[in-house]
């Protein structure tokens, strides 16, 4: 009896992805067009800050330096400049992380994605897909040593990426 309990104590902890919903793919289409534009010498506008540019290393944390670029167009039928996305790249003692969010024709933020890498390779991942200020889809995982390892994003939640707003608001002060 306690061998059936363990097994079905195991198969209930596997956490399984649910399926993508329909506007994740049309958020990857986004995705897709403003990589491509990445890609062209003359596609977007980039506006980078970078902190701690000298590398001086911060009191009780060593190594630390974050870069915020901004890839944005203008708007021209309506002269106002588009932020599409926002890349956040850090390091951080022996550690690094890296972040995108995503913004729709609208402003507003339909992808998030945070990775942390850890002194010893192992690679934590989360991704969150959005659609009318409401998550849509959410993965989380953990890759080792050429294991994938899928958890609920409720256990993982990242509090380390940024606020989508407050981006937008530092990009308009810009």
């Amino acid at each position: 009896m306690t061998i059936y309990m363990f097994i079905t104590l195991c198969l209930t902890a596997i956490y399984a992805v649910p399926p993508e919903p329909s506007e994740v793919q049309e958020i990857r289409e986004i995705y897709g067009e403003v990589k491509a534009l990445m890609e062209d010498e003359y596609g977007l506008y980039r506006t980078v800050i970078v902190i701690n540019s000298t590398n001086v290393p911060f009191p009780a944390v060593g190594n630390y330096r974050e870069e915020i670029t901004f890839y944005w167009t203008l708007a021209e039928e309506q002269e106002t400049y588009k932020l599409l996305l926002v890349t956040i790249s850090g390091e951080h003692a022996a550690n690094t992380d890296y972040s995108e969010i995503l913004y729709n024709c609208n402003g507003e933020a339909v992808f998030t994605l945070y990775s942390f890498s850890y002194p010893n390779g192992t690679l934590e991942e989360s991704r969150r897909w959005f659609c009318a200020d409401e998550e849509v889809h959410a993965t989380c995982c953990i890759v080792s040593d050429d294991t994938v390892e899928y958890l609920s994003p409720l256990e993982r939640e990242s509090n380390f990426i940024r606020n989508p707003e407050t981006l937008m608001e530092i990009f308009r002060m810009i």
